[in-house]
């Protein structure tokens, strides 16, 4: 039986981790760290495991004490100095169809900053973005936003390009624990930018399948 909540975990419960399918499918015993409806963090409690076993976007399974497994998808790990694994809902960060025509790759939450302008205020903070398309990304952000807010993205590009500024709207905000994990679509993006965009989604795709780069 599989289930893509994890509201029934619980804080300190054990579980098992399963990557891969069939028979290259291998378990990890882990301990949840902390839970919540739309994600999950878990501590591993094994040696340490190649990057590219745990490499962000990836799909795995965690099966709890009740044998149910719940897909989820890999949205980073740390180590501090334990393995940390944070789990999160499978391809949320696609608002509508038409951006499943591009590939998204994982971003190791990159740093960068946001602006929000409107009649009634203007502010600039720092994100994090876990992953891009050539149609939007996700992001990691200290506040919550407003669904339909317009906000001004500094998105740095690949090859040493200087880093462009882009237009997006807000499509769907959730709480992950003490920030909020935020979809986000690009809007009025020049040909030539977007070209950019994906070139630079398209290079790290390539580095991680071919010499493990990030």
């Amino acid at each position: 039986m599989r289930d893509h909540g994890f509201g029934r975990f619980q804080t300190g419960e054990s579980v098992s981790l399963v990557i891969g399918e069939g028979r290259e499918a291998a378990g990890f015993a882990a301990v949840v760290a902390s839970t919540g409806r739309d994600g999950i963090e878990l501590v591993l409690k094994v040696a340490p495991i190649r990057a590219t076993t745990l490499a962000p976007s990836r799909v795995v399974s965690v099966i709890g004490p009740d044998r149910v497994m719940h897909t989820a998808q890999i949205l980073w790990t740390e180590s501090t100095p334990e393995l940390v694994v944070m789990l999160g809902q499978v391809d949320a960060g696609t608002p509508d169809g038409n951006q499943r025509q591009y590939r998204r790759v994982a971003m190791q939450l990159l740093p960068t900053h946001t602006s929000i302008i409107s009649a009634r205020s203007a502010a600039r903070f720092r994100v994090h973005v876990v992953d891009l398309s050539g149609g939007g990304a996700r992001l990691l952000s200290p506040r919550a936003l407003l669904i339909d807010t317009s906000l001004s993205l500094t998105l740095p590009m690949s090859e040493g390009r200087d880093a462009i500024n882009v237009r997006a709207q807000v499509m769907w905000v959730r709480r992950l624990y003490q920030s909020w994990l935020t979809g986000i679509h690009f809007e009025g993006v020049a040909p030539s930018e977007r070209d950019l965009i994906t070139r630079t989604v398209f290079l790290r795709r390539w580095k991680r399948a071919n010499v493990g780069g990030s």
